[in-house]
């Protein structure tokens, strides 16, 4: 499984800032349309968007604008899911995605298997909402927040319904719950253990010149 995060560079682009797995990749630096179906998606829809490969028309893979997102994908991906990082968590509470405010980021996973039936497990949405926002802390170099313990009620399965075009989805569950467990605790000190491990190198190297 590979791991992104996506910034606006302009009212046209955004961009692969960060990525993890997908340093032999095509596309673990690339610039994508922000108009472009799916991954981009999220940002403008203020929620998050699931990519299903297979079912992706030809006329998306071989517009001359959208191409380029599509040829660079390595060729073993079957499913995306892109997910809006907010400023404020609390903007995951909204019913009405339209009524959010506009993201700062997006974290984006994607996987060479079918993980579309894990996505509509409210439990499965709840998590990486919260990964997202807590890779937007660091973002915004921000303390990560606690979010409560997870909702433990057993919960109907999320639907999925197309987007504009075919191979591109939202979830009718639109609000989240973001929580805290042993996983989130284990992200936070990973992602703190490679902060620091980073600056402890550029330290060196700036002692060294």
């Amino acid at each position: 499984m590979r791991t992104f995060i996506l910034i606006e560079t302009s009212q046209e682009f955004i961009k692969v800032a960060y990525s993890a797995n997908a340093k032999e990749d095509a596309d673990d630096r690339l610039k994508i349309r922000a108009n472009s179906p799916g991954t981009a998606e999220c940002l403008t829809l203020r929620e998050p968007v699931i990519t299903f490969v297979p079912e992706i028309s030809e006329a998306i893979r071989i517009s001359p604008v959208f191409k380029h997102e599509h040829a660079a994908r390595p060729r073993d991906v079957v499913s995306a899911y892109a997910v809006p990082i907010f400023a404020d968590p609390g903007e995951w509470f909204k019913d009405r995605p339209e009524e959010r405010t506009k993201p700062i980021a997006a974290l984006v996973i994607d996987s060479p298997e079918d993980i579309r039936y894990l996505l509509q497990q409210p439990e499965f949405e709840d998590r990486l909402a919260t990964y997202a926002q807590i890779c937007g802390e660091y973002l915004r170099g921000a303390p990560v927040q606690s979010y409560g313990t997870a909702e433990n009620s057993e919960r109907d399965t999320s639907a999925l319904t197309v987007l504009r075009e075919p191979g591109f989805f939202v979830s009718s569950r639109k609000s989240r719950s973001l929580f805290q467990d042993s996983e989130t605790v284990e992200l936070v000190e990973r992602v703190e253990e490679r902060i620091r491990r980073n600056r402890l190198s550029r330290s060196a190297g700036n002692s060294a010149t």
